[in-house]
């Protein structure tokens, strides 16, 4: 890359299963929930240093990453420019003074954390492999965004993060963080003091109650906590997700979504596993608006969808979605 060297520089690289561990920039309090690039060959997005970026690749796909203007000198760990000289995970091809940089997975490549210095920010990148070249993005382009996780930082609709009136994006993704708090408190008195002093009306549900998967679904979600919030008009969920399958199962997590009764509640905003191993356990919360007008209780029977991108699990789905944008292929993932 830099200087004729062979490998890029060396940089932390910590694999997070659980977008809580990476946090997401806010105006609120400077927390931050990573997000999964948009599904599709094609893609566009914003560009916020408070925030990661997931993006899938494959073995037989070259993907191109562009920035409004030259970047510097990508670094990570397992990215090499030549495999033949060195081990590595991912191989890349970037040149001083250019505005992309371009990469592809090797043999036995997992997830790994890529660092672009741009304009004296660091934009961070977490690639990951998935089974299907038609489920790997060969093209994102970049446009300018906000450093500090505003609007101006938000993904085009379709990705990991939405946002919908009146919520702004901040308010969303601190809705989320109380999610986390009222996930930590004691059941009881002390939940419900929690959440009434947040303005938000919470519902212990029934213990181990399975709200999706379960059965020969290659997973189980099981629901924590449900909490309305008045002033957005939405419901959040936390929820743990345990993989039951001998397998390493990925999530689109773009795709969270509540159903209760005939009510169907798209995610506003998601903070979940991208990734789990077999047998592995994480926990996901994502905050859903309810339709102008409607009012729900957070103690329905709550139902919840989300999508797998492995084909060997949802061969269709994952097609259709790419190619067609049908927006029920967030149920497939329940099959």
């Amino acid at each position: 890359m830099r200087d004729g060297s062979d490998r890029v520089r060396v940089a932390s690289c910590a694999v997070l299963l659980l977008m809580a561990a990476t946090s997401r920039l806010h105006a609120a309090g400077g927390r931050t929930a990573p997000l999964a690039a948009p599904a599709g060959i094609i893609q566009s997005a914003s560009l916020d240093a408070g925030r990661p970026l997931f993006v899938a690749t494959h073995s037989r796909v070259a993907t191109t990453v562009r920035f409004p203007g030259a970047i510097g000198a990508p670094e990570g760990r397992g990215f090499v420019e030549n495999d033949a000289k060195a081990p590595g995970e991912y191989l890349i091809s970037w040149t001083a003074g250019e505005a992309h940089f371009t990469l592809t997975p090797l043999e036995m490549a997992g997830p790994s954390n890529l660092n672009v210095p741009y304009q004296g920010l660091t934009y961070v990148f977490y690639f990951y492999p998935v089974e299907s070249q038609f489920q790997a993005v060969a093209s994102l382009n970049l446009t300018a965004g906000s450093a500090d996780g505003g609007p101006g930082g938000r993904i085009r609709p379709g990705s990991g993060v939405k946002t919908a009136a009146p919520g702004s994006p901040a308010r969303w993704l601190g809705f989320i963080d109380k999610l986390k708090f009222l996930r930590a408190a004691a059941p009881g008195m002390t939940l419900q003091r929690i959440a009434a002093g947040f303005g938000l009306e919470c519902w212990e549900p029934p213990a181990s109650e399975t709200v999706a998967g379960g059965g020969r679904a290659p997973y189980r979600m099981t629901l924590l906590r449900a909490a309305r919030n008045p002033q957005l008009n939405g419901v959040g969920f936390a929820l743990l997700v345990e993989n039951v399958s001998d397998r390493e199962l990925a999530f689109d997590v773009g795709s969270f979504a509540a159903r209760a009764g005939g009510i169907l509640l798209p995610q506003a905003a998601v903070d979940a596993p991208v990734r789990l191993k077999s047998g592995e356990v994480g926990e996901a919360y994502f905050v859903a608006k309810c339709p102008d007008g409607v009012r729900v209780s957070a103690e329905n029977r709550w139902s919840i969808s989300v999508a797998l991108t492995g084909l060997r699990w949802n061969p269709g789905a994952a097609l259709v979605g790419s190619f067609v944008g049908v927006a029920d292929s967030r149920e497939a993932g329940s099959q």
